[in-house]
């Protein structure tokens, strides 16, 4: 599960921990055999979520784990770049159309507007990304909170489980 903190102190975007509570009712829900029989009856059986990842998103939230996203950063500066009412994803072509009526032009942001919004992506709102990457292996990370199994699950059990388990 990928989810904004459903506890996030001192969140100001109501959107962001509504969500994350809505996501880890979801969570609880699909866990619990005592809710929807109609699921089970039709088949689908409940399905605990063991791993829990909350994006990190205020300097005052808690991370306990460091991802390298440096293999997915082109498509991360795409989506950006496509978010053009939250996020500053048009403001390259917005900086570029300013300074072509001030008679000025920055090379970095290219000939044409999508060129520029993404240049201004890389060069201006990934450096958080870069900054939590400091210190360990890659170019650009992300941070969340994880937490999950306190060990991590043998695959052979769990295969066996899978394989050989009956309904009690």
């Amino acid at each position: 599960m990928l989810s904004y903190s459903p506890s996030s102190e001192g969140e100001p975007d109501s959107d962001r921990w509504i969500t994350g509570r809505a996501v880890e009712e979801a969570c609880w829900t699909a866990g619990s055999r005592n809710d929807f029989h109609e699921h089970e009856e039709a088949g689908i059986l409940a399905h605990p979520v063991r791993e829990r990842y909350y994006f990190h998103v205020s300097s005052g939230q808690p991370f306990n784990r460091v991802v390298d996203i440096s293999g997915y950063i082109a498509r991360k500066i795409d989506a950006i770049a496509e978010c053009r009412s939250q996020g500053n994803g048009n403001a390259g072509s917005l900086l570029r159309a300013r300074l072509a009526k001030e008679g000025q032009r920055l090379p970095l942001l290219g000939d044409d507007d999508r060129t520029a919004d993404q240049a201004y992506v890389r060069q201006f709102l990934l450096e958080d990304f870069r900054n939590y990457a400091r210190g360990h292996d890659f170019e650009y990370a992300e941070r969340f909170e994880f937490s999950g199994p306190a060990v991590d699950l043998n695959p052979a059990v769990e295969e066996y489980i899978d394989k050989n388990a009956v309904k009690i």
